[in-house]
């Protein structure tokens, strides 16, 4: 299971000894991870805590893969592809506690989905497309989340 998931390119490690949630990040080449990597994760997604998406060539398509992801965490998609259409999916994240978007183009058009997260507590935005009013919105919604702007 594990080793299929690591022909993508994919890193998989798991986050202790004590439980089966596992991080999953590209740290080589990342710029040929492409959407087609994450069928091969598909058995193990719901195992899947951390998912760091950094420089990768994924697309609005794979956030598919990422919103079946029920006990996610952490999401980094930090300088991809990602947009507005894409993110729409993460609003039923309920555990998720981390997002980064820097590098985006994320825009305001996101903020319902964003504020739809109950658990969040770091939300950085820097480069995205969300505007200061947008962040205000956002912080107004969920005022113990950090924003990095």
């Amino acid at each position: 299971m594990l080793e299929g998931a690591s022909k993508t390119g994919a890193l998989v490690t798991p986050l202790s000894t004590r439980h089966s949630m596992i991080r999953v990040e590209f740290p080589s080449g990342p710029n040929l991870i492409e959407d087609s990597a994450l069928s091969a994760l598909s058995s193990i997604k719901n195992n899947i805590s951390h998912i760091n998406f950094t420089s990768t060539n994924i697309t609005d398509k794979s956030m598919s893969f990422v919103a079946g992801t029920p006990n996610l965490v952490y999401l980094n998609l930090r300088n991809t592809k990602i947009t507005d259409r894409g993110i729409q999916g993460i609003s039923k994240l309920e555990h998720l506690e981390y997002l980064n978007i820097v590098g985006t183009e994320i825009t305001d058009k996101s903020i319902k989905t964003i504020m739809m997260l109950p658990n969040l507590k770091s939300l950085y935005t820097w480069n995205s497309q969300i505007t200061e009013e947008g962040i205000k919105l956002i912080q107004s919604r969920l005022p113990n989340t950090k924003i990095v702007y």
